[in-house]
C-alpha cells in the first residue's frame, strides 16, 4: 500500500508541477533540483474492533514527508510551498478511488527547501476469524452449544 500510495502523491505533484523531479525515494546523491522526494516516516496500526468474530478492522495511520527542494528563490519558494498544501488535499489511487489527506502542515527548513507532513488514515478488514478470538471463545465457552 505504501508503494501505491507514494505513486498517487507523485502523480499527483507531476500534474500540478511538470517542471519538477519527483523522488519516491530518498536520492543519496546527484539530486536534480527544482525536485519533491516523497518518504513514508511513520506507519502506525490500531485494531479497532470485530464484528460478529468474523471480522477484524485495523486502522493504518501512514504519516508521509514530502521535501521539497527549490534553487534559492524566496517568493517562489513561498508560493509552490502554497500551492503544495492545495495540491495533496485529495490524491488518487489508480482505480481512481480519492483519499483525503489530514493534518497537513509546512515546515521551512531554509531558504531553499519545505518539508510538507500529512496523514492518510486506512481501514483493513481481515474476513478470516482470528485465531486469538477462536482460542479465546472456546476457552470462555460462549460458543453457542
Amino acid at each position: 500500500m505504501i508503494d501505491r500510495l507514494k505513486k498517487a502523491i507523485s502523480k499527483k505533484l507531476a500534474e500540478s508541477f511538470p517542471d519538477f523531479t519527483i523522488y519516491r525515494a530518498n536520492p543519496n546523491q546527484n539530486i536534480q533540483e527544482p525536485c519533491f522526494i516523497i518518504e513514508c516516516v511513520n506507519l502506525d496500526n490500531k485494531d479497532l474492533f470485530f464484528v460478529e468474530y468474523e471480522k477484524e478492522i485495523t486502522e493504518i495511520n501512514y504519516l508521509f514527508s514530502v521535501t521539497l527542494l527549490l534553487p534559492r528563490d524566496t517568493k517562489l519558494l513561498n508560493e509552490v510551498a502554497s500551492r503544495v498544501l492545495l495540491c495533496l488535499k485529495w490524491i488518487y489511487l489508480e482505480n481512481g478511488k480519492p483519499i483525503l489527506t489530514l493534518n497537513r502542515q509546512a515546515h521551512p527548513i531554509d531558504d531553499s527547501s519545505y518539508s510538507f507532513t500529512f496523514n492518510i488514515q486506512r481501514e483493513v478488514i481481515c474476513h478470516d476469524k482470528p485465531s486469538v478470538m477462536e482460542e479465546m471463545i472456546e476457552k470462555i465457552g460462549t460458543k453457542n452449544e
